[in-house]
């Protein structure tokens, strides 16, 4: 899937002072300190925390999201509200032949219950059902995590009961509207 440039760096709408954008290697001090402020409630949820236990751990992410960017496996933004680091939202599992992609999302602490999240979310499936082209968008959460749950009902995803069985996950998913399921077999 090509992810072009207008891609890398969005305003997000509704939200003056909201940016999401692809993350640099100059960010790596600030994100590693965000996910060492909030290492004990993002580690029951996602289990890369445990691996990023320095700023290099941090920098080699930066970089693999940037391959994976640049072989259409993944989009990964930084979500900056008012010039400052809150968190971090991406697409991940891009599938071309059935245009689907994985959404995956965290803040920090002190920028939850703000709207952030469901406003970067927005943008995210924008710019999913725009220039990326994507027809089907999953998110799938810890039983426990009932926030991102939240954030994805909020956002119109549906719960998805097979998928929850089959990644032992609570899932969702959203359906670009003008989506079929002819269409996931047309491109097969």
């Amino acid at each position: 899937m090509d992810i072009d440039q207008s891609q890398r760096e969005a305003p997000v709408a509704g939200a003056d002072s909201l940016l999401l954008r692809e993350p640099a290697a100059a960010d790596a001090p600030a994100l590693f300190a965000l996910i060492n402020t909030n290492r004990s409630r993002l580690a029951p949820w996602l289990p890369w925390v445990e691996a990023t236990r320095a700023e290099a751990d941090t920098l080699a992410f930066i970089a693999h999201s940037h391959a994976r960017r640049a072989g259409g496996s993944a989009a990964t933004w930084l979500i900056e509200q008012s010039g400052e680091l809150i968190g971090v939202i991406d697409l991940h599992d891009i599938n071309p032949v059935t245009r689907s992609a994985a959404v995956g999302y965290w803040l920090g602490r002190a920028s939850e219950g703000r709207g952030w999240m469901h406003l970067a979310l927005e943008q995210v499936v924008r710019q999913a059902w725009g220039a990326m082209g994507l027809l089907i968008l999953h998110i799938d959460t810890d039983p426990r995590n009932v926030r991102s749950q939240h954030v994805a009902l909020a956002a119109g995803f549906l719960s998805d009961p097979i998928r929850s069985r089959a990644v032992e996950s609570v899932s969702y998913t959203l359906h670009h509207p003008d989506w079929t399921q002819q269409d996931v077999f047309l491109q097969s």
